[in-house]
């Protein structure tokens, strides 16, 4: 996996949330802060018990961060700065809780799961 890249959940398919060429160690963890912030929206539907706004692991490919919300919207991030590079609206809560929804991005597109077609 070229550094850089995190293109499943937890990094690659054996889970093993690796991130290759990081600098972070036991000598430096307790200095480090947040890069930058966005702030998600959504919400779950009635009867679902969210644990945030965020329902999927981030995707990183090519110095672009994408994530999907409890609407099911999907956001393209840069990597750098954090600032919104697109994003696509579904308006879709989340119906079957947490965990459900989510990114992927194969061969310059990229691919979100819905609760109904978008």
């Amino acid at each position: 996996m070229r550094s850089g890249a995190w293109l499943y959940p937890n990094g690659d398919l054996a889970n093993t949330r690796d991130a290759t060429g990081s600098t972070i160690s036991a000598a430096n963890v307790s200095r480090l802060s947040p890069a930058w912030t966005f702030k998600l929206s959504g919400k779950a539907a009635v009867g679902v018990r969210p644990y945030g706004s965020l329902t999927s692991n981030p995707i990183v490919e090519n110095g672009v961060v994408y994530v999907q919300d409890l609407d099911s919207n999907i956001y393209a991030l840069s990597l750098a700065t954090g600032e919104l590079e697109w994003e696509y609206r579904c308006n879709q809560p989340e119906k079957s809780g947490p965990g459900r929804n989510g990114v992927a991005v194969a061969e310059g597109k990229v691919y979100g799961l819905t609760p109904t077609a978008a």
